[in-house]
């Protein structure tokens, strides 16, 4: 199987609507005077702030007690945001979740987020790709033209791969070391491609759906295995929105 964006670098989703539509927390590993400690993503010793996992913005309404936090660099923390944007951007207006309450709710901030002056240039990124496509069943029957939009699928995964990072230290207590990789794909990738997809469901999906969902409110739901006799190699499903899904796995190696 291909990693994350190696064979699926690009896929177009279905837009939803016209194209002019526009705690509980455990901190090991920190000094709660001074608050240094060691980052959940680059595993500097630094000062700490507390990074939400998944990202606040994905969530309408979400009570503080129930987010999850986890002990991150102010440079990490800061440099997610971008990304945090292009994602909740690329996957609330996919039409498949487009109807999705925690959707609705999180509308309004995303027209505010693309009408900033400083987001001009992904505001023309984002409306330059909008076109009229041959929309397709995932057996390959056409359903007729909708709007489709491009999706950067190596930028995408760069949300649940961080994700993933932050789970792992809550699960385990302890930051997921350098000679582990993260492996991420979006499973809307393999639309067209029954064989990988099939290859996904055996290896991947079913054996993930024998354990059970962790829920953080209605937008974001989970599921872990780890590998009996590996502490850190796991594989994980996220889904967002109850329809957006993408599957991770921890593997030892360096990533190349």
């Amino acid at each position: 199987m291909p990693e994350s964006g190696r064979g699926f670098t690009q896929r177009r989703f279905c837009a939803a609507g016209a194209p002019w539509q526009t705690e509980c927390c455990l901190m090991g590993n920190v000094n709660r005077r001074d608050n240094f400690g060691e980052c959940v993503y680059c595993g500097h010793t630094a000062r700490l702030t507390r990074d939400h996992i998944p990202p606040k913005c994905l969530f309408a309404s979400a009570k503080e007690s129930d987010l999850i936090k986890v002990p991150s660099c102010s440079i990490c923390n800061g440099s997610a945001s971008k990304d945090d944007e292009y994602f909740r951007l690329r996957v609330a207006l996919r039409a498949d979740v487009f109807g999705e309450p925690d959707v609705g709710g999180i509308l309004p901030a995303i027209h505010r987020s693309l009408e900033r002056e400083k987001a001009a240039g992904f505001r023309a990124a984002f409306f330059s790709s909008i076109e009229e496509v041959k929309a397709t069943t995932p057996a390959g029957v056409y359903v007729g033209k909708r709007f489709a939009y491009n999706v950067d699928l190596d930028r995408l995964c760069r949300v649940p791969t961080r994700i993933v990072r932050g789970l792992f230290w809550q699960q385990r207590g302890a930051r997921l070391t350098d000679d582990y990789r993260i492996v991420t794909y979006a499973l809307s990738a393999f639309h067209g491609a029954p064989d990988a997809l099939a290859e996904l469901q055996v290896r991947l999906i079913a054996p993930l759906l024998t354990t059970e969902a962790i829920n953080v409110g209605r937008a974001f739901s989970y599921w872990v295995k780890f590998v009996e006799e590996d502490p850190a190699a796991s594989a994980w499903m996220m889904r967002f929105y109850q329809r957006a899904i993408f599957l991770s796995m921890i593997l030892p190696g360096v990533a190349g």
